[in-house]
């Protein structure tokens, strides 16, 4: 899908000025909140952004976006290594 903004040409010249790919920074910031809210999870992140894992988890820090993990993927995580290693 293609999106087109419209901002005001003063706004647009000064966030150019700072050396900003306008279409990558609203892209970002469309993902970042896609990700906050639910919308998107973090292998979606990193295939709209087409980043490593580590670059996407260097993005979500970046952003400020907490990780989507539960209690209940604790519980699991720790349930399984009890399985593993006993304890």
């Amino acid at each position: 899908m293609n999106l087109t903004l419209s901002i005001p040409d003063e706004l647009a010249a000064t966030l150019k000025g700072q050396g900003r790919d306008l279409a990558r920074s609203a892209l970002e910031a469309l993902v970042a909140q896609g990700f906050r809210e639910w919308q998107l999870s973090r292998a979606e992140v990193q295939e709209v952004l087409g980043m490593s894992w580590h670059e996407t988890e260097a993005f979500l820090a970046r952003h400020e976006c907490d990780r989507h993990y539960t209690e209940d993927d604790l519980a699991q995580d720790r349930q399984t290594l009890t399985d593993l290693f006993g304890r």
